[in-house]
């Protein structure tokens, strides 16, 4: 009997035996699948949280920069309106200043042309008296349409578009005065007058060109007429 128990409990101890490094690696692999899944979660949150982190971070900076965005928008509006503030005003003083200046002007171009109209008035007469005197009515009269240097050339029987008009030709001798376009002379002095005019008062804002004195021009073979004396104006 005793045989037989010890049989039998020497078959549960060989059972035992064999089921305990069973149970062990099990558990083992229990233990290793635990870990495994712990870290994997472990991993899962340090993801989750960085992308959190990333978006908070995200909305931060998407945040300050439309702060930012609106409040230079908002100085930018402050001054554009403050800029039409000040246009208008400053259009308001300025068509009040040009106001004030053109009615100055027109009351000085009035005083102006009062006494121009006095003097030309003065020299007309005396003018009429000077062509009176170096133009008598028998006297044959030319025009002369260019000058170069000393010389006057392409004779014209009209006045229109000449600069020079000859008279009392005798001969190969004649007398000569300015008679173009005055405001053209007075632009172009020196084209119309150098070396054949005495224009020592020149002014560059004179309005009118009297004849003074008559100048002598010579006849030459090619037809030009050569300065010998120049005619003498004067601007005013």
């Amino acid at each position: 009997m005793n045989t037989l128990n010890n049989k039998k409990m020497d078959k549960k101890i060989g059972i035992f035996a064999v089921l305990l490094p069973s149970s062990s690696i099990l558990t083992a692999q229990s233990n290793d699948e635990i870990s495994q899944l712990s870290f994997n979660w472990l991993c899962s949150t340090i993801i989750i949280g960085i992308i959190l982190i990333g978006i908070i971070a995200a909305l931060v900076y998407i945040y300050k920069k439309i702060k930012k965005i609106r409040r230079r928008l908002k100085d930018e509006l402050n001054g554009m309106i403050d800029k039409k503030i000040y246009a208008n005003q400053y259009s308001s003083g300025t068509s009040k200043t040009f106001e004030d200046l053109h009615g100055q002007i027109v009351k000085l171009q009035e005083e102006i042309n009062a006494l121009k109209n006095n003097d030309k008035h003065a020299e007309s007469n005396r003018h009429s008296n000077f062509k009176s005197q170096t133009n008598p009515t028998n006297s044959k009269v030319k025009y002369l349409k260019m000058k170069s240097g000393i010389y006057l050339s392409q004779e014209s029987y009209s006045q229109l578009n000449s600069k020079f008009k000859i008279f009392d030709i005798q001969g190969n001798t004649a007398k000569f005065e300015f008679c173009g376009n005055e405001l053209e002379a007075i632009a172009n002095r020196e084209a119309f007058f150098d070396n054949v005019c005495d224009d020592s008062n020149y002014s560059p804002t004179a309005k009118q060109i009297v004849n003074e004195q008559h100048g002598v021009v010579e006849l030459q073979g090619d037809g030009k007429w050569k300065v010998i004396t120049k005619a003498t104006i004067k601007f005013v």
